[in-house]
């Protein structure tokens, strides 16, 4: 495929543009499967990588999104006979523990799939988590390309990625994701976080083994499946299909306001979230949740797991959200990884958060120094300056509004442009980060998760800053009452 995109390259250099354009589609159209072929046959995080790439217009051209966009909707699964040696290998005949066992998956991810059942001893309804064989032996091969990678492109950040391998590597023992369950279900569930009951699925640690997974069964729906059965609500009150709508929006991210500059809100409005929800209701149809009041939900037990638990899920995105609205419960899915903070880290995080709401652009470059954080502008060859130094931050935690604004203090003009910056070569780059922890990194992952679930939901992309501040103040206060009289930074993962 490579060569044969270098023949071409080579072939019409010539051409009009509007000619290369055309023929480079036409490239494009007929190689669009091979990637989707590829990643379905390594599996791992290259389905990550899938799915994330599928979703950028500026890395992809349409032809390979349009294809890869099954690993967003859903990964193909493994045979269920694959799947039934896996579980059997692991407790023993499935007739034997179970009463019944459904054969098609409720989904397929990077490193296993989930299968509802019924355990033969007290008919309690579960899902049942199996991992793939290859998924581990294949995990190490993964992280030596990025690492090979990231060796070309920013070898400061090698170390950070070394981290986050270790981090990664956790989601392969099934007995601590359940150890990470249990310790949620009895520290956090049952929490006062809004409107609504926060719950996680509780572990049978008794048919829990490296391999597989047994968990409660929660009720509900997923909101990527709300947000789907939105999206296909509004495509349809616009006279849209949802591949046209979808189009559209890409198109406005990145030509919105002839500047390119993001706009405040894609998706839906209010006014429509409202139609919407109120239209359905008079036809008797379940009625959308209100995405306000859940998006507070979320973030303020977010905030709960950073800072007063220190120990957060850093992908809590809608495929791992439950809504079960006829009996108002948030079920929190996919522990897998738990990343841990230590004291003085929190303390330093709770401060940066305020201060990036604040705008106090001279506590926020104090708290990114603490943090671990460092990084060069090379336009002036200036490392961590004041106001570029805010800016980054406002890109980080500060939601739509607060990227529009770091955009103008950077004189980027575009979110295109802004992504195009990532595969720059490093003496081209206006940034260059040198340091930045690991932790950092995942807490960023966090909050840019859940700014896609508002997203999907009707509320917007907030500002992660504003939306935890408030958990944010309550830690520092706790803090106090303890008569703790300063804080600091370094701290780690584990």
């Amino acid at each position: 495929m490579a060569a044969s995109y270098n023949l071409l390259t080579y072939q019409i250099h010539d051409l009009p543009a509007e000619e290369q354009k055309a023929r480079f589609l036409d490239f494009h159209t007929e190689w669009a499967e091979q990637p989707l072929a590829g990643v379905l046959s390594l599996r791992g995080y290259y389905v990550k990588i899938g799915q994330v790439v599928s979703n950028q217009p500026a890395l992809l051209p349409k032809p390979y999104r349009k294809s890869l966009k099954i690993l967003q909707e859903k990964v193909p699964p493994e045979p269920f006979e694959r799947i039934r040696g896996i579980v059997e290998d692991e407790l023993g005949k499935i007739e034997d523990t179970f009463a019944a066992f459904d054969e098609v998956p409720l989904g397929a991810a990077s490193i296993g799939q989930v299968h509802e059942a019924r355990l033969k001893e007290g008919g309690e309804e579960v899902v049942v988590k199996v991992q793939y064989p290859e998924a581990e032996r294949f995990f190490e091969l993964d992280f030596a390309v990025m690492k090979l990678a990231l060796w070309y492109v920013n070898p400061e950040l090698l170390d950070v990625v070394k981290k986050q391998q270790d981090i990664f590597a956790k989601e392969f023992d099934y007995k601590q994701e359940a150890a990470n369950l249990r310790r949620m279900v009895n520290e956090v569930g049952g929490r006062d976080f809004g409107k609504a009951a926060v719950t996680f699925p509780e572990p049978f640690e008794h048919l829990t083994t490296r391999k597989v997974l047994v968990m409660r069964k929660m009720g509900g729906k997923t909101l990527t499946k709300i947000g789907h059965e939105l999206i296909e609500e509004l495509a349809k009150s616009r006279d849209m299909t949802v591949d046209e709508f979808n189009a559209s929006t890409r198109k406005m991210i990145l030509e919105s306001k002839g500047k390119g500059m993001l706009p405040e809100k894609m998706g839906l409005s209010n006014t429509e979230f409202v139609l919407i929800r109120w239209w359905r209701w008079l036809r008797g149809q379940s009625v959308p949740p209100n995405g306000a009041e859940l998006m507070k939900l979320l973030y303020a037990e977010k905030a709960y797991e950073i800072f007063q638990l220190g120990a957060f899920n850093a992908d809590p995105h809608a495929g791992n959200i439950m809504l079960d609205q006829e009996n108002n419960v948030v079920s929190l899915l996919d522990y897998g990884q738990l990343i841990t903070l230590s004291q003085e880290w929190r303390d330093t995080f709770a401060r940066y958060i305020i201060a990036i709401d604040d705008g106090d652009r001279e506590e926020v470059l104090k708290q990114w120094k603490k943090l671990g954080n460092e990084w060069t502008w090379q336009v002036t060859g200036e490392v961590n300056p004041l106001n570029e130094t805010y800016a980054c931050a406002l890109f980080h935690f500060g939601g739509t509004r607060g990227v529009r604004e770091g955009m103008k203090i950077l004189e980027i003009r575009g979110f295109k442009e802004v992504m195009d910056e990532f595969f720059k070569p490093k003496e081209r780059r206006k940034i260059h980060i040198t340091k930045t922890p690991p932790e950092y990194g995942l807490l960023q992952r966090a909050c840019f998760c859940l700014a896609g679930v508002g997203m999907q939901i009707g509320f917007g992309r907030a500002s992660p800053a504003s939306m935890m501040r408030a958990g944010a103040e309550q830690y520092l206060k706790d803090r106090e009452r303890e008569g703790w009289e300063g804080g600091g930074g370094g701290g780690g993962c584990s």
